[in-house]
C-alpha cells in the first residue's frame, strides 16, 4: 500500500497551490495559473482529483498527468469513469 503514498515536502518548492474539481476546464486552469504567476519550473499544483466530467477539455486535464509540477487524487468523476467500462449502470 505504501507504493501509493507520496510524502511531498514544501521545501522543494517555491510555491505549493491546491485546486479541486477541474471537471475538464483546462484553458480557464491555466488563465488562473498564468493570473498567480506560476512558475511551472519551481511551484507545485495539487489537484484533489475530479479532473473530468462536465467540461469540454477534458483529455486536456488528462494531459495535466504527464506534467511533473502537477499531481493528483483519483476523484469520484475518475472512478466512475473507469469502473464505467465494466459496470452497465453508470456508462452513461
Amino acid at each position: 500500500m505504501q507504493e501509493n503514498i507520496q510524502i511531498i515536502t514544501g521545501k522543494s518548492f517555491s510555491s505549493v497551490y491546491i485546486i479541486g474539481d477541474l471537471h475538464g476546464s483546462y484553458s480557464l486552469l491555466m488563465q488562473e495559473l498564468k493570473n498567480l504567476n506560476f512558475d511551472f519550473h519551481n511551484d507545485l499544483l495539487i489537484c484533489n482529483g475530479d479532473l473530468i466530467d462536465r467540461g469540454v477539455e477534458n483529455l486536456e486535464c488528462i494531459s495535466l498527468l504527464e506534467q511533473p509540477w502537477f499531481v493528483t487524487v483519483r476523484g469520484n468523476h475518475e472512478e466512475m469513469c473507469i469502473t464505467g467500462q465494466f459496470d452497465p449502470s453508470i456508462q452513461d
